[in-house]
């Protein structure tokens, strides 16, 4: 199938991933294509959840977004933010990979407050 668009291609890629996104790998040429292919997979996945009765959930913040040197500045984020996360190898496999939201930012002293899954902050 070739599609003469762009976005009439990124749009059929997010469909067809959602029909079976399981074992499912999509390769793009570029970053700019990249995100863009994962922005509307995402908005796929969400749109056929509410078509099944789910509700939607944040989705995690590429890490991309910010560069190392803006990572350490508490005021380049936002409440909301979700972002997955490794734990440390010493903790335990079901805390591996959590995903944990932004609660609050409290930039004149460059400190933010998460909140895992379980709760805990």
């Amino acid at each position: 199938m070739r599609l003469p668009g762009h976005e009439d291609r990124i749009t059929a890629i997010a469909k067809e991933y959602a029909k079976s996104p399981d074992n499912t790998l999509v390769v793009s040429p570029d970053n700019r294509s990249r995100a863009e292919i994962n922005q509307a997979i995402h908005a796929e996945l969400q749109a056929k959840a509410l078509s099944q009765g789910g509700t939607p959930r944040p989705g995690a913040v590429p890490r991309q977004d910010l560069t190392g040197a803006d990572r350490i500045w508490a005021a380049r984020y936002n409440p909301g933010d979700v972002r997955a996360t490794r734990a440390a190898p010493k903790k335990p496999a079901s805390a591996k990979a959590s995903m944990r939201g932004l609660k609050s930012v409290d930039a004149p002293n460059n400190r933010l407050t998460v909140e895992r899954k379980s709760g805990e902050k």
